[in-house]
């Protein structure tokens, strides 16, 4: 940019002299853009070693949480986490990262109270002199859940003082988290015909046998028998196996 003043020295009307004077001329240009990737601006980046979080009723998850520096930001870095539902408790093994610190863990505790659903929370990192950088993860409490298989086939055999019995086998497979007993319930049950075995696959149990007692009042035929499984806050399960009575 130039900038020209004119200076008048002995302006005469009668000679009509006038002497311009270039007082100042200066040159400039603005500095060069600066490019991102040869030369980032200062800041935080948050990343988490998992986004989906499953986490049961009395368990505990982890998560990696690391910090990435960028540009000449060099200093700490304080972690917090945003989004906790009631029963669900948070911290950070430290929750602030020293200029040469990078990682972290977050441990995640679900208390046996907690309700069922899928929570996003926020894991939020900040700095001196930077923006704040966040990063998403979702918290799932599932329900309890469980699978039931009935043996397709039935064991029969005469037991003395019983006589006939059917032996159905059934198992139940648990989903994570699950503890709970499976209560078993029976159907009607053929005329002539009652039970006789466990009803309940206990905590500590995959399978059990559920008995059928054949008495001589049973009348002959195959009849289907539907079982039916229930645990404390899970949907219920059934599932059906053919019983042959055998004629006399």
């Amino acid at each position: 940019m130039c900038v020209t003043a004119a200076i008048a020295f002995g302006m005469r009307i009668t000679t009509g002299v006038l002497l311009l004077a270039l007082v100042g001329c200066e040159t400039g240009s603005s500095a060069p853009p600066t490019d991102p990737l040869t030369n980032p601006p200062a800041g935080i980046a948050l990343a988490a070693s998992r986004t989906a979080v499953p986490t049961p009723r009395g368990w505990n998850a982890i998560v990696d949480v690391s910090v990435t520096r960028t540009g000449s930001f060099t200093g700490a870095v304080a972690l917090s986490i945003e989004g906790l539902p009631p029963g669900v408790t948070a911290s950070f093994a430290a929750a602030s990262l020293a200029a040469l610190a990078t990682n972290t863990r977050l441990n995640i505790e679900v208390d046996s109270g907690a309700a069922f659903g899928t929570y996003p929370l926020t894991i939020r990192g900040t700095g001196t002199g930077v923006n704040a950088a966040s990063v998403a993860i979702s918290l799932i409490v599932p329900r309890p859940e469980f699978q039931l298989q009935i043996a397709p086939t039935v064991a029969y055999r005469t037991v003395p003082f019983l006589g006939l019995t059917a032996t159905i086998s059934v198992a139940a497979s648990r989903g994570l988290g699950f503890s709970f007993p499976v209560s078993l319930n029976v159907d009607v049950l053929p005329t002539g015909v009652t039970l006789g075995g466990s009803l309940t696959i206990g905590p500590e149990q995959n399978t059990t046998a559920v008995i059928l007692l054949i008495g001589p009042t049973a009348t002959a035929g195959s009849y289907p028998i539907v079982i039916r499984a229930t645990a404390p806050e899970a949907d219920p399960r059934s599932g059906s196996v053919s019983v042959v009575i055998p004629g006399p």
